[in-house]
């Protein structure tokens, strides 16, 4: 544990030299949207180049070497990537405009949800499980869901729209009130990042400006960065239509997309009262969930945050202390607290949890190729392998692994499903690992000690049932420990604790508390 947490303080100490930076950028670009929305201000040290370097200058000069966006090659993907969004972006607006019906009369204030829209959860419920369910009608007719499409192809686009306008449940889309001018306004967003300013001491630094640029003019991050400013026109048609929110409930990460939100929010919605709503396990090194001063004085920052239990409580006032902070039902997790009354195992079952980092699943699934579990399993046994919702069968094939043995079966559908059946769960950042703690599994969580490691346990929690892996020499070390029969039968006690400390149940009091109604 000691060797971990020494690996763990070099992080904390770029940490606090990154939030600098950004902070003294933030400062200056306080009433700037477009700063709001870009990748440099999500803070979000997986994705970062800037959190490399500004602590590591060397690093930091290879990282500008290795991705500047002034090769050919890279000015070409960036002008194809953007073009092709914009373009999509485009479509999707003319496509929510022809199916739109007529239009809704918001008499009283409404209730806002955002939502996130995938691939096989248009009417299948992801983020808000048993919400609706704990309401009566009355309760429910105020409340519109807003939803954000992710990862549809645009041959997809028109019958999703259907579905959504179709469905039982109220959405307010946000191409009704859009005009065609806002996305253009969106889609230009890369023409203004020169209008972000720097402080003098970054302009000093050619190498440290450079890769500023770098992150800020980063092709990937524009997809995100035009939704955001979407979400942020949205909001002021909004407040022409004379469109009253009493409630808005942003699916809170601190992204660019939720400041977005709150930026719009705390400006022309100021009577509204707005929650965040971190609906997972939040990470100790996902930095982007701890808010800063200059974060909140902006107004990007939701007037009340919730968390899924009580144990996460106090840890988001890791930078600021003007926060309020409270704790919601554990949405996504509630069947934590429906569990079957008997495990029920014909098979020694392995759950390997993909996580929506490639290159954390290809490492995972490359590690766990070299280990020969018979050596350690005498009985039957299967290694189930659940990718991420976001990974489809041909990109692991094709991408993640250089050989799939007999023994791995790729599975679909939630992961939750999986892990009553299974005997360990294998996997990286994913909540999953909490989640399967909570259930009497135990957990291994692979890591790469040259990444940033994203633990998904909370420090707190002893490593008696779940352990840090690197690799296959260090996975066959742990393993027999963990499915020892002395494990297994002090795990359903310890379980229990988990979920009363880090899951709150979905009760019909739980759920009023949450949405304000008294």
């Amino acid at each position: 544990m000691k060797k971990n947490q020494n690996f763990l303080n070099k992080y904390y100490f770029k940490a606090s030299n990154y939030n600098e930076l950004i902070d003294d950028i933030s400062n200056l670009n306080r009433e700037n949207i477009d700063w709001w929305v870009s990748k440099l201000s999500n803070r979000n040290p997986l994705l970062s180049y800037a959190f490399k370097t500004s602590s590591d200058q060397e690093h930091g000069q290879k990282s500008f070497l290795n991705h500047s966006l002034y090769s050919f090659k890279n000015k070409l993907k960036t002008f194809t990537h953007y073009s092709f969004y914009s373009i999509k972006i485009i479509v999707q607006f003319f496509i929510g405009r022809l199916t739109r019906k007529k239009s809704d009369v918001f008499v009283k204030p409404i209730t806002i949800i955002d939502k996130f829209i995938l691939p096989g959860f248009v009417t299948k419920e992801r983020y808000y499980n048993s919400l609706f369910e704990n309401l009566d009608e009355n309760e429910k007719s105020n409340i519109y869901c807003l939803p954000t499409f992710v990862n549809f192809p645009l041959k997809q686009i028109y019958t999703v729209f259907k579905q959504l306008r179709n469905s039982d449940r109220q959405y307010i889309i946000k191409e009704d009130f859009l005009h065609f001018s806002d996305i253009i306004y969106a889609i230009l967003f890369p023409l203004r990042i020169k209008s972000i300013i720097f402080p003098e001491y970054i302009n000093d630094q050619t190498y440290l400006k450079n890769i500023l640029l770098n992150e800020l003019y980063d092709s990937t991050h524009f997809n995100s960065a035009i939704t955001g400013l979407i979400n942020f026109r949205f909001i002021i048609r909004l407040k022409e239509r004379g469109v009253q929110i009493k409630l808005f409930i942003d699916w809170w990460e601190n992204q660019g997309i939720d400041k977005s939100y709150h930026y719009a929010l705390s400006r022309f919605h100021p009577e509204t009262f707005v929650i965040g709503y971190l609906g997972y396990v939040p990470r100790d090194l996902e930095l982007q969930l701890f808010p800063t001063d200059i974060e909140v004085a902006a107004g990007v920052i939701p007037k009340k945050i919730f968390v899924i239990g009580q144990g996460f409580s106090n840890s988001l006032t890791r930078y600021t202390s003007n926060l309020n902070i409270d704790f919601a039902p554990a949405f996504r997790f509630q069947h934590l607290w429906e569990l079957p009354t008997k495990k029920i195992h014909n098979k020694f079952n392995i759950l390997v949890a993909l996580t929506v980092d490639p290159d954390e699943s290809r490492h995972i699934l490359n590690e766990l190729v070299k280990v020969n579990i018979s050596n350690f399993v005498k009985e039957p046994f299967d290694i189930l392998v659940k990718p991420h919702p976001t990974m489809t069968a041909d990109y692991i094939f094709s991408t993640l692994v250089d050989t799939w043995p007999r023994e791995f079966q790729l599975v679909s559908g939630m992961t939750s499903e999986y892990i009553y059946s299974a005997n360990i769960l294998v996997t990286g950042m994913s909540s999953i690992a909490l989640e399967s703690l909570a259930v009497g599994v135990p957990v291994i969580v692979f890591y790469n000690s040259k990444k940033i490691p994203l633990i998904p346990i909370p420090t707190e929690i002893s490593q008696k049932y779940w352990k840090l892996c690197r690799d296959s020499s260090e996975f066959v070390s742990i393993f027999p420990s963990l499915i020892s029969s002395e494990t297994q039968t002090k795990l359903p006690e310890f379980a229990l604790e988990v979920r009363n400390t880090y899951f709150e149940p979905v009760t019909k009091n739980s759920v009023r508390k949450f949405l304000n109604i008294f």
